[in-house]
């Protein structure tokens, strides 16, 4: 009897003992919960970004010679590709030939990249263009009017263009520069010589062949245009049967995503390449026009509070003289545009072979025989022979039927 009384008490004291136990254990693993739910919430809200991928976070190694600056080897962002190689050395030398070159190489780790050399170095303005607008002046900011400014944008390696807006005309054109177009006496292309001289005097040649003043520009290499198209969550496009087959996908109407839009931006198959590049351009050209269009009406139907986060994540990534608060003034003053319209168009000019190498010669008499004709369309003049400020004086071609 004793026994059994004795056993019934100590299985009591285990019972209690068993239940505080299981009491203590489950108040502990709540407080862990709670607090690593409160450590997700305050990551995501303040320490989170889109853009912290594992892929973004790796590095390779590449080295580069020939005719470029800075001969060595980098670490890079994987998927980076030749143009960035280039940029971080210090760009090309005045001899270089990148007319061979794909600049859209996909960089490989623990590989070399040679930038071939002309025979002899390049004459002409170059060297005197260099010292005049290497160095920017210390000019102040453009202010933001509400009549009409310009901005030009280079999408690396081979976009090239002008945006301009005319809020008192409702009206937004996106003027393409092909990268192959030549400015200068020597024959130099638009691209290559960008990757010569910086963006400060490719703005400057612009501007000085356009008669249009270049207020703002900005520069998007690969890595940040994927970023940017994933940051608005992709991009819906109409998928052409080239593209689709090359990349294993369905054609028509097709939601992309970054790395896709870049791929389609950018496309020409082997067979048009092989033919003729300037046609395997032309299908590339309205590949981006397309996506132009995308993404203007992406941006409309966003928010105000997605508008300036995509804005800001934008030039957080980007070469560009904008700032938020110039951007935040350029939004406002395009909100006040009644009922926009957007004119993508491209620099007239005709194609031209030298020795194998394809240029854009520009036609500067229809650049200026056409300046009236789309200013007037939207009903706006051209007081003589007076020069209207920047936008105004400006000339394209016009494919409303696009």
């Amino acid at each position: 009897m004793r026994e059994n009384g004795s056993r019934q008490i100590k299985s009591k004291a285990y019972r209690e003992l068993d239940y505080q136990t299981r009491k203590r254990v489950f108040w502990t693993l709540l407080i862990i919960a709670i607090l690593l739910i409160l450590f997700i919430l305050y990551y995501l809200l303040f320490g989170y970004s889109p853009y912290e991928t594992r892929e973004t976070q790796l590095m390779i190694r590449a080295a580069i010679c020939g005719c470029v600056h800075k001969r060595a080897v980098y670490d890079m962002p994987v998927n980076s590709i030749l143009s960035d190689l280039i940029r971080k050395a210090g760009g090309v030398k005045p001899n270089a030939d990148l007319s061979k070159v794909n600049l859209a190489t996909i960089l490989q780790h623990d590989s070399v990249y040679h930038v071939p050399c002309r025979g002899k170095k390049l004459t002409g303005r170059l060297p005197s263009l260099e010292l005049k607008v290497s160095k920017p002046a210390a000019t102040p900011m453009p202010v933001i009017t509400d009549k009409h400014f310009n901005i030009f944008y280079a999408g690396l390696p081979h976009t090239f263009m002008l945006i301009q807006i005319f809020p008192d005309l409702d009206l937004i054109s996106i003027t393409h520069i092909p990268f192959y177009t030549n400015f200068t006496i020597e024959k130099q292309r638009l691209g290559d010589y960008f990757f010569l001289m910086g963006v400060s005097p490719t703005v400057y040649l612009i501007q000085n062949f356009m008669r249009e003043k270049i207020d703002f520009y900005l520069v998007q290499d690969r890595n940040s245009f994927i970023k940017m198209i994933d940051f608005m969550g992709g991009m819906t496009v109409d998928v052409d049967t080239l593209f689709a087959k090359e990349y294993n996908l369905t054609a028509g109407r097709r939601h992309l995503s970054g790395f896709y839009s870049w791929e389609y931006i950018r496309f020409i198959d082997v067979e048009t390449r092989k033919s003729s590049l300037f046609i395997g351009s032309q299908y590339r050209l309205e590949r981006q026009k397309h996506f132009m269009m995308a993404m203007y009406q992406k941006f409309k139907t966003m928010n105000l509070v997605d508008q300036a986060q995509n804005v800001r994540e934008v030039l957080k990534l980007s070469q560009t003289n904008l700032t938020y608060g110039v951007v935040k003034s350029l939004i406002e003053t395009a909100l006040k545009m009644r009922n926009p319209k957007l004119e993508l168009l491209t620099l007239p000019g005709a194609a031209i072979y030298e020795n194998d190498v394809l240029y854009w010669q520009p036609d500067l008499n229809a650049f200026n025989g056409k300046r009236k004709q789309l200013i007037q369309s939207y009903g706006g003049m051209l007081n003589g022979n007076k020069k209207i400020n920047t936008m105004a004086d400006s000339l394209f071609i016009n494919e409303r039927s696009f």
